[in-house]
């Protein structure tokens, strides 16, 4: 993605940040913790694919032992200032990690941006554990396309059923799978249809990636921090994303 979108994410308050780490979190707290926990003798070891700016690994860090790599040049500086340490730059299509070495694998809004999406998935699957859990999000439809996919050199948008496929033919064994982001779907579709968010218009940092006043950044922080909670109970039938979480037979 443009190296401007890193100082965005680096922003731990940012509305989008903030719901994507409430998301995770909740999923790991429902779903991942649950027969990926190797026992008392030790946490559990997570890998985050496209960490990014280093905020969501942070939060990792309370439910284990944690890794994290992306492939972007612009990214270590940032994990300097956190004082991460496990870190590397890699790239998801061939991990420089052991087979069967993590009990979590994490990659949020990574897929899209991966060339052959499919080798990406069997690398996850590759390094988790057998049991272990996969947290994954995407974008959803390609009508939704706009100039921010461009800006974060997306490839695709995804629906469910087809994300749902990739993800078994990748050797994983679905046990939630859902569309995200639901109160977003309409805004964004109303403001692709209109032009909006075209390509060829010039480009707004404050349009596309909703950079708001902090009393809307709040409200929209608790807007999506609310449906990350709701999605530990339910599945939504619409959304601007999706989330899946994946299991690794044993």
């Amino acid at each position: 993605m443009e190296e401007f979108v890193y100082d965005v994410l680096n922003n731990d308050s940012w509305w989008w940040e903030v719901g994507r780490r409430s998301l995770v979190k909740n999923l790991l707290q429902r779903y991942g913790l649950n027969g990926a926990n190797p026992g008392k003798s030790r946490r559990p070891d997570i890998l985050e694919i496209g960490c990014g700016a280093g905020a969501m690994l942070q939060d990792l860090e309370q439910f284990g032992t944690t890794v994290g790599m992306d492939i972007a040049e612009a990214a270590p500086q940032y994990w300097r200032e956190r004082g991460l340490k496990s870190v590397s730059l890699a790239d998801a299509t061939a991990l420089p990690y052991r087979e069967a070495q993590f009990d979590i694998v994490i990659a949020v809004d990574v897929l899209e941006h991966v060339d052959d999406d499919g080798k990406a998935i069997r690398e996850m699957q590759r390094v988790c554990r057998p049991g272990g859990k996969l947290i994954v999000t995407v974008p959803a439809f390609q009508f939704l396309w706009s100039r921010r996919d461009v800006q974060c050199h997306h490839m695709r948008r995804y629906t469910l059923e087809e994300f749902r496929t990739k993800l078994l033919h990748g050797g994983f064994r679905i046990i939630k799978a859902t569309y995200i982001n639901m109160p977003l779907f309409f805004p964004l579709l109303m403001m692709v249809k209109a032009g909006q968010l075209s390509s060829k218009r010039a480009p707004s940092l404050r349009m596309d990636y909703a950079l708001v006043p902090p009393p809307i950044n709040k409200l929209l922080s608790n807007v999506v921090d609310y449906e990350a909670q709701l999605l530990q109970h339910i599945s939504l039938p619409i959304g601007s994303s999706i989330a899946c979480v994946g299991t690794k037979a044993r």
